[in-house]
C-alpha cells in the first residue's frame, strides 16, 4: 500500500479516535475528522465508505491486536494466558484506545464470537451454545469491568473455568 495511503488513514484514525474521546456520548462526524485531519471529505471518502466503516476497521484492527486465534481458544483453553496478554495489550493502549474500546466492548466482542463459535460448535456440540452465549455475555461484562481495572485476572480465570466446567465435552 501507497506510504500517502498509510500516513492518511493513520491521521484519520487518530482524529476520529481524538474526536471519539472529547465527547463520547456525541456522536463524532466526518467534518469535524476532516477538520482534525486535515484532508477534505473527498479524501475521507476515498478511504472509507462511511463511518461505520470506519468504525468498523477500527475495532477490527484493536481486535486483531488482541489474542483472537481461529486455531486456539485461547480464553476457554487457557484463560490465564489469554487474560494476561491481553492485559499486556490494554497496557500499550493510548487512553484514547482505551475509551474506545470501553464504549465498543460489544463489537470487539462480536468479532472474537464469530472466530470461537465455529471451534466451540466441533468441540462442544451444537447443544451447548447456550453455554457458548453465557461464556460470551460474561466475558463482555467482565473485560468492561477489566479496562477499567476493577476486576484482576484469578477472577477472570475462575469463570471462565466455571462455566467450562459445567460443559460436557463430546
Amino acid at each position: 500500500m501507497d506510504k500517502r495511503i498509510i500516513k492518511t488513514r493513520k491521521a484519520i484514525v487518530k482524529a476520529y479516535m481524538e474526536a471519539f474521546a472529547s465527547h463520547p456520548d456525541t456522536p463524532v462526524t466526518v467534518v469535524e475528522i476532516c477538520d482534525r485531519a486535515e484532508i477534505n471529505k473527498t479524501t475521507f471518502y476515498r478511504n472509507y465508505t462511511d463511518l461505520m466503516d470506519l468504525h468498523y476497521q477500527i475495532v477490527e484492527i484493536l481486535t486483531n491486536k488482541t489474542v483472537i486465534d481461529p486455531q486456539r481458544m485461547y480464553m476457554f483453553d487457557n484463560p490465564r494466558e489469554y487474560f494476561e496478554r491481553l492485559n499486556e495489550y490494554l497496557e500499550t493502549l493510548s487512553p484514547e484506545q482505551r475509551l474506545f474500546l470501553n464504549y465498543h466492548v460489544m463489537d470487539v466482542m462480536t468479532q472474537g464470537e464469530a472466530v470461537y463459535n465455529k471451534v466451540f460448535r466441533e468441540r462442544y456440540g451444537d447443544e451447548n451454545l447456550v453455554a457458548f452465549e453465557f461464556l460470551c455475555g460474561g466475558i463482555q461484562r467482565a473485560m468492561l469491568r477489566f479496562l477499567n481495572k476493577q476486576k484482576e485476572i484469578d477472577e477472570l480465570v475462575r469463570y471462565v473455568e466455571a462455566v467450562k466446567s459445567a460443559i460436557p465435552v463430546k
